[in-house]
């Protein structure tokens, strides 16, 4: 959870490289690893608020059911090459702003334009 968007940024390519699992495959099995996970800390957050959010735990359930139906059947027709070079352009992406992050002390300056 280092970077805050689950564990499939190393799930995925351990899946892919050791396991020997196909992409689409190990993709929906990081998914399903994030969905128990998120499970897990909502149960632990309205445990410790004493509370849920009814609104915004509605609107998430939804958008989350309708979001994993259309990737699931846009992941069955999109070629596996081009799902893993799309996954590669995504982590590089997120290795470069941390570059950035880390060596640069006003990295949102980047994306200022004078």
């Amino acid at each position: 959870m280092i970077l805050g968007i689950g564990g499939a940024t190393l799930l995925v390519p351990i899946l892919i490289y050791f396991l020997k699992m196909p992409f689409n495959i190990a993709s929906g099995t990081a998914l399903f690893q994030t969905l128990l996970t998120s499970i897990n800390v909502t149960c632990l957050h309205a445990s410790y608020n004493k509370g849920v959010d009814l609104i915004l735990f509605s609107t998430m359930i939804i958008s989350s059911v309708f979001g994993v139906h259309l990737g699931a059947k846009m992941a069955g027709k999109i070629n596996a090459k081009f799902l893993k070079l799309t996954f590669a352009l995504i982590i590089t992406a997120i290795c470069i702003q941390f570059i950035l992050i880390t060596f640069i002390k006003d990295p949102i300056s980047l994306f200022i334009v004078e």
